[in-house]
């Protein structure tokens, strides 16, 4: 992969995509979850499929391989990353991108195909956010739901039986180290693995995620939006066969 490494300016010119692709064949453009997070952790979810396809990763503007001046950070939005993955397919030379995202990565996705659904070809979503988001639900409550889901997740049992076995159960008088490994468990692990048991496999940790940048770009999240285009059926019908799975 580090062979492969190039940054791509963005339009506006106030940052450098970090890029590199893996893989032969048809072109896939990955998209992390976060904001602020770093695509490290995708690596192992599609190299199994690169014999077939050309796996595009990159670093969100502002995350941790393509960071902007600390000034930029507070402007940073949903569309401004929309518009970097628009300057993205323009350097592929493709009229057209499938796009695979994941967690945010979908919101990315559904925002790149509400704006520009002429230049996608198809779209794969897992962990994914809703396709549309209604007056009725705004985007907020959905966020107010995830938030109670990952509360639930942080309170199993299995959670605290791996804090005791680590020793670390009381989060008083703990070193650095004992601190950053408590969160991966709580902050973490806790909510993104089933079996807590794995959770040396976990990829990625505190320092793969930048809470700033997190924090503009959630501020401007539409509260409503929707994908249900009925001049492009057969991608609706793709992706809610992948939704439903």
């Amino acid at each position: 992969m580090q062979e492969n490494v190039w940054y791509l300016p963005t339009d506006d010119g106030q940052a450098e995509l970090y890029m590199t692709n893996i893989g032969k064949g048809d072109t896939i453009v990955t998209l992390h979850g976060g904001p602020g997070n770093n695509f490290n952790y995708l690596v192992d979810a599609v190299k199994g499929n690169t014999d077939n396809n050309t796996f595009i990763l990159f670093d969100q503007r502002g995350s941790l391989l393509s960071p902007v001046n600390d000034s930029l950070t507070s402007k940073l939005t949903l569309d401004i990353l929309v518009e970097d993955l628009e300057t993205i397919r323009k350097s592929l030379k493709q009229e057209k991108i499938t796009l695979l995202g994941h967690s945010f990565g979908t919101l990315l996705a559904i925002s790149y195909y509400i704006k520009y659904p002429q230049h996608v070809k198809g779209i794969i979503l897992t962990a994914t956010m809703p396709p549309y988001v209604t007056k009725e639900k705004p985007f907020g409550e959905i966020i107010k739901e995830i938030h109670s889901r990952i509360k639930e997740a942080r309170n199993r049992p299995e959670v605290t039986s791996t804090l005791k076995e680590a020793g670390l159960l009381k989060d008083t008088l703990l070193t650095s180290k004992q601190k950053s490994d408590r969160f991966k468990i709580t902050g973490l692990a806790s909510f993104n693995m089933y079996r807590i048991s794995n959770l040396k496999q976990f990829k990625g940790g505190g320092v793969y995620y930048t809470r700033a940048v997190d924090n503009a770009i959630g501020t401007t999240i539409p509260s409503t939006y929707d994908i249900r285009f009925p001049d492009d059926r057969q991608l609706l019908i793709n992706f809610f066969n992948r939704f439903y799975q």
